[in-house]
């Protein structure tokens, strides 16, 4: 019998793929809005993602390979079925959440991934857009994560798969469903409306809605924002306007900078 799932983690590459591609063809063809930053923004934002692209298959992989090997082995049989990858699936998207929302309130993480926000407009590209030592700091989170919970392999792949598929739709400027379906799916989804918040300048709104994949984290904890994205919303960091690659790229090691988070 044909199993979906096993197919999607073995062809996850191609997977990936062709749904960046749709999303970025789907926001040139039908914009949510005008374009704003210029091809120089993209290209940016695409350096950014090259230079970590190397650690997805060179370590990243070779490390979340050796961790669901090396992990404790507490691991009760009845997590090893369908009830087991759900819980993997909710616990590693609560993970996410607080760790996300720990890069906004400690000062040397934030340092990182101020990158990432200092964009002026959001689409595809924004959401690959990452400092290489905040991918660096994940991946080490991640070996722990696997280590001591002990978190099956196909979980992970499975997480990371949608993950990254769902990072690039929450950003994708893109018109993707009606807004009535949008607020339905905002219900129990981080959708496009609930991210873009995220990315608004204002510190009010930038310290809201963390989570990935599942938007009741926020509303659990309390840090759930709604607000319209309108032409005139200003995205990126209050005060600070968006730089070079190289300048991205070095100005976390920068010292003297304010150490504040967002």
């Amino acid at each position: 019998m044909w199993d979906p799932l096993a197919f999607a983690l073995d062809n996850r590459v191609a997977l990936i793929a062709v749904c960046l591609t749709l999303m970025v063809v789907g926001e040139r063809m039908a914009p949510g809005l005008e374009w704003r930053g210029g091809l120089s923004r993209v290209l940016r934002n695409f350096g950014l993602w090259a230079l970590n692209f190397a650690l997805v298959f060179g370590l990243i992989l070779p490390l979340t390979v050796w961790a669901s090997e090396s992990a404790l082995g507490w691991r009760p049989a009845w997590l090893e079925g369908a009830a087991g990858f759900a819980i993997d699936i909710l616990l590693l998207d609560l993970l996410w959440y607080w760790w996300h929302r720990a890069h906004h309130a400690v000062p040397l993480l934030w340092r990182f991934h101020e990158v990432h926000h200092l964009d002026e407009f959001i689409d595809t590209s924004t959401a690959y857009r990452t400092h290489t030592v905040e991918m660096l700091l994940s991946i080490a989170v991640r070996v722990a994560v696997v280590l001591a919970l002990d978190i099956s392999f196909v979980s992970l792949m499975a997480f990371e798969l949608a993950g990254t598929i769902i990072c690039g739709l929450q950003h994708c400027n893109a018109r993707l469903a009606p807004s009535r379906v949008g607020r339905a799916l905002s219900l129990v989804f981080v959708t496009p409306s609930v991210h873009w918040v995220h990315h608004f300048s204002a510190r009010e709104y930038m310290n809201c809605n963390y989570g990935l994949i599942f938007s009741f984290w926020d509303r659990v904890f309390g840090s759930f924002r709604r607000k319209h994205r309108s032409p005139d919303t200003e995205i990126g960091v209050e005060g600070k306007p968006d730089t070079s690659l190289a300048t991205l790229l070095a100005d976390p090691f920068r010292t003297g900078r304010t150490e504040r988070a967002a």
